[in-house]
C-alpha cells in the first residue's frame, strides 16, 4: 500500500466480504486516511473480464467518499452509502482505472479540506511562542488535573512554521515536529500524522491546533506540543 504518497489505503485481495468494513475501519484508525478494502465477489475463471470485486470504504472527517465515488461511477457497477462509509462493486478489469481516478479525486478533496476555514470555536488563538513565553505554562499547571468537566485547553496558531519534522513510531505513523520560534524551536508530536510528512516538507507554513503536554522520558520532564490538527 502506498499510503503516504496517496493519502489513502487501498487493499485488494483474498478478503472475506463480511469483514471488509471492519478491516477498512481498522486501516482508517491506524493510518488516519480513507480506506478501500475489496475482495472477490464473483469469480469467472473462463472470462476474467467478468470477475467482480466488492467491498467497503471508510473515511475521515471532512472527506466525503460518496461524492468521490460519484466522480468514479464510470468505473463501478454500483455504489452507495454516506459521506463516511460506502459499499462498492466493480469489474476486476476496471480496478486500476478506479484506483487512479479515486486517488485523483481524493487528492482534490484533501486540498479543499486544507483550504477550508478552520473552526476556532472553543479554541484559544495563541501562537506556540506566546504560550511558551513568560509564566503561561506555569499557570496552566494550576488547572490540572484535566478530565471530564475540566478539559485540557486547546490552542490554535494560524501562523506556524514547522521548521523540522520526521516520522517516528514503529511504523512511522506519528510525526515529530519542531515549530520555529523567534529565539528557538519548540518540540511537538502529532500522533497519526506521519502521512503529512511529504506535504509539510513542501509547505511548512500553516495552521496548527494544539495543546501543551508534559513529556516524561527517563526520569525527566519537559513541555511539548501535542498536535491535534494541521492545516497546511
Amino acid at each position: 500500500m502506498e499510503v503516504e504518497q496517496n493519502r489513502c489505503a487501498i487493499v485488494k485481495g483474498d478478503i472475506h466480504l463480511g469483514v471488509a468494513g471492519i478491516v477498512a475501519s481498522k486501516l482508517v484508525e491506524h493510518y488516519k486516511v480513507p480506506a478501500v478494502v475489496l475482495g472477490v465477489k464473483e469469480k469467472n475463471d473462463s472470462n476474467q473480464n467478468k470477475t467482480i470485486l466488492s467491498g467497503s470504504l471508510r473515511s475521515v472527517d471532512g472527506i466525503d467518499v460518496v461524492s468521490i465515488l460519484e466522480k468514479c461511477s464510470h468505473c463501478l457497477i454500483k455504489f452507495g452509502g454516506h459521506d463516511m462509509a460506502a459499499g462498492i462493486s466493480l469489474y476486476a478489469k476496471d480496478f486500476n482505472d478506479f484506483k487512479k481516478m479515486f486517488i485523483k479525486e481524493l487528492n482534490r478533496s484533501w486540498l479543499l479540506k486544507s483550504h477550508n476555514k478552520v473552526d476556532v470555536t472553543n479554541k484559544i488563538k495563541c501562537t506556540v511562542e506566546e504560550l511558551y513565553s513568560g509564566t503561561t505554562l506555569k499557570y496552566l499547571k494550576f488547572l490540572e488535573p484535566f478530565g471530564p468537566g475540566n478539559e485540557r485547553p486547546v490552542f490554535i496558531d494560524q501562523n506556524a512554521t514547522i521548521h523540522h519534522c520526521r516520522k517516528v513510531g514503529a511504523d512511522g505513523v506519528h510525526l515529530q515536529v519542531a515549530i520555529r520560534g523567534k529565539f528557538g524551536n519548540f518540540k511537538g508530536i502529532g500522533f497519526g500524522f506521519g502521512n503529512l510528512l511529504p506535504l509539510l516538507q513542501k509547505n511548512p507554513y500553516g495552521t496548527i491546533i494544539y495543546s501543551p503536554t508534559i513529556n516524561r522520558y527517563r526520569g525527566t520532564k519537559s513541555w511539548q506540543i501535542r498536535i491535534i490538527d494541521i492545516i497546511c
